[in-house]
């Protein structure tokens, strides 16, 4: 019933991607830079600073995660429209295809990402100052994590591309 709407795949696809190019092992660094420094810089700016997201900012990063998630399904549609026409003309390159694979499981990771964000910013909106301040640490942690994701992305894009100018 559940397969349907399982995400491992999608999760363990984009964990894959955080390897060490030269070892194939798990970047701890990356590990790091994605999950631990934004946890601990949201837990900062909410318990240490006191900042929390207002109703109308709450708003507009919903506003905003929703063209995101968007445009990063038609960008999904170009990926595998390239992948698709590599196929097409027998073209062999291995390291392309790795990458594509990566860029389409980085994207997916982030369209999730996205979705979470908004369930946190939804649920963010509660009078319960405890319950606030907790969302507010994910929400803010999954919007560090995405928008890190996101340069990720752009910077795999950039490379694929001016590869082929």
């Amino acid at each position: 019933m559940l397969t349907k709407i399982n995400i491992k795949k999608i999760v363990i696809d984009h964990f894959k991607t955080l390897r060490d190019a030269n070892s194939e092992r798990i970047s701890i660094s990356d590990l790091a830079l994605f999950f631990i420094i934004p946890f601990a810089a949201s837990t900062a700016i909410v318990f240490y600073f006191g900042i929390l997201l207002s109703d109308n900012l709450i708003n507009i990063l919903i506003t905003s995660l929703s063209i995101f998630v968007g445009l990063l399904l038609n960008l999904l549609v170009i990926i595998f429209d390239v992948v698709t026409k590599l196929k097409e003309n027998g073209n062999q390159e291995t390291l392309k295809k790795k990458f594509l694979k990566e860029i389409y499981s980085n994207i997916s990771f982030s369209i999730l990402l996205s979705i979470v964000a908004i369930l946190f910013l939804v649920l963010s909106l509660t009078d319960n100052c405890y319950f606030k301040s907790v969302t507010n640490v994910i929400t803010d942690a999954l919007l560090l994590f995405f928008g890190i994701t996101l340069l990720m992305i752009l910077r795999r894009v950039h490379i694929l591309l001016s590869n082929e100018f």
